[in-house]
């Protein structure tokens, strides 16, 4: 049996979930993608998924999972649940944020934007030719803006994205992205200040490398 497991640690609280999606036997949701706190999370199966526990103990958890169980992390999570769902409806607003940063970012002929058109709204990813990530970042820190290099889980591996080359980048495209990641608590100030920054930034590259 092959089971269809959409993992929907970014897209919770940002896009519609097809729960009933015959498609679909299981979503798993994380906390710390919607402010909660980390190491929360909850698997969502559907009534005709048996799980087989990797531990086995005490009959928590509908015996899938031994131990104690976490009250204040499952507080936590179902606390920011409730409130990631009551923002959605205001997720559309970071479409126009985006696509502010993208009208900047399209003025630089060394910069490619990564990220689709069409692709979403909270996640914007591109690349500076000739721009190692690690020094943008720290140039982004000290002008006050947080940025990262490839998701967390990855961020310490040097090598190239091989999720961008498998979209088709170049191999220094993919060696150079950089992630601008919003939510809906994000303004136009923020947008604006990320901007300001990155017109610093190339500034000072453009004088180094003219």
């Amino acid at each position: 049996t092959v089971l269809f497991h959409v993992d929907h640690v970014q897209g919770f609280g940002k896009i519609t979930i097809p729960y009933d999606h015959k498609g679909i036997d299981l979503i798993t949701i994380s906390g710390h993608k919607i402010h909660g706190l980390k190491g929360s999370a909850c698997l969502i199966k559907k009534q005709h998924i048996n799980l087989t526990p990797l531990q086995h103990g005490g009959l928590q958890e509908n015996r899938v999972r031994p131990g104690t169980e976490n009250v204040a992390n499952a507080v936590s999570l179902a606390k920011a649940v409730r409130l990631a769902l009551e923002e959605q409806k205001n997720y559309h607003q970071l479409q126009e944020l985006n696509q502010t940063i993208r009208e900047e970012l399209k003025r630089y002929l060394q910069v490619t934007i990564n990220s689709p058109q069409n692709g979403a709204h909270h996640i914007l990813n591109f690349s500076v030719q000739n721009f190692k990530p690690e020094v943008l970042i720290h140039a982004f820190s000290d002008e006050g803006v947080v940025v990262s290099t490839k998701s967390a889980c990855s961020s310490r591996q040097n090598e190239a994205s091989h999720v961008l080359k498998a979209c088709g980048k170049t191999d220094d495209d993919a060696s150079a992205a950089v992630r601008v990641s919003m939510n809906v608590h994000q303004s136009q100030d923020d947008i604006n200040a990320f901007i300001s920054a990155f017109k610093k930034i190339m500034s000072k590259y453009e004088k180094i490398m003219g």
